[in-house]
């Protein structure tokens, strides 16, 4: 267990792992040296699930993973063990036109934290017409097909702000989801999150430059850049050419 960590509650801090020491934040009073799972700090971490997926021994607590790849381990089971908002929040995930930090800022105002995120069982597609965006908009279809992803962002955000997005979100249900961080070469963490699907799905329907412009912009903002990542959004959209061309058309 030696070697570089990252907080599970808090990506951004790094800790160090000593001996058979569990990793949690709650207890600790030095970040900068060890995160203590909250039930001891003399609990032995087993690797149960592979892949540096580690758990309390005692209160079988989530704490931490260096694995760069858990897939659909980390975002399809155990979703007792994912992250969850604290109370009076909630982790919203986008993946259509709120990926746009302007447009969520003009409905909501701040929130507290993002995450580039993923969203595995999944599949993007645009099958509900929009009168505002002149053609089809994005909606997501369940296929427990870990292949299948979805790409997209969580934002920290209150309960009241959760219920304006109620408001917003017309012919649209809120459901539950479960989204892994995404970051090249860093540690994966799985996230329990709220998110929209369309209630009565239609049949696709092509979206607007001006739509997929917003998304990839989002996306952009929230430092999704990976070629790969934009080219799946404009592949469910069904755009004939590949994401350097878009981004250079439309300058985005």
């Amino acid at each position: 267990m030696q070697g570089d960590w990252h907080c599970y509650k808090d990506l951004s801090v790094q800790i160090r792992v000593g001996g058979n020491m569990c990793i949690e934040c709650s207890n600790n009073s030095d970040k900068s040296e060890y995160c203590k799972c909250k039930c001891s700090d003399e609990k032995i971490v087993y690797d149960r699930a592979g892949g540096d997926l580690f758990y309390c021994d005692e209160c079988e607590h989530h704490i931490s993973t260096r694995s760069p790849n858990l897939r659909k381990y980390a975002t399809m089971n155990l979703p007792e063990r994912a992250i969850r908002a604290k109370e009076g929040s909630v982790y919203y995930f986008a993946y259509g036109s709120n990926l746009n930090t302007d447009q969520m800022k003009s409905r909501l105002g701040e929130w507290e934290r993002t995450e580039n995120c993923e969203l595995y069982g999944y599949k993007l597609t645009f099958d509900k017409h929009s009168e505002n965006w002149d053609g089809g908009v994005a909606d997501i279809i369940k296929t427990d097909n870990e292949n299948d992803v979805v790409d997209g962002a969580i934002y920290l955000i209150s309960t009241e702000q959760m219920k304006k997005m109620d408001e917003k979100e017309g012919g649209y249900r809120k459901i539950d989801s479960l989204v892994t961080t995404y970051e090249t070469g860093k540690a994966r963490f799985r996230f329990a999150a709220k998110t929209y699907e369309v209630i009565k799905k239609g049949d696709f329907e092509t979206p607007s430059d001006r739509y997929l412009q917003t998304i990839v912009k989002g996306l952009i903002q929230h430092n999704i850049t990976a070629v790969h990542r934009i080219e799946r959004i404009l592949r469910a959209a069904q755009y004939k050419e590949d994401a350097l061309s878009f981004m250079k058309k439309f300058g985005v």
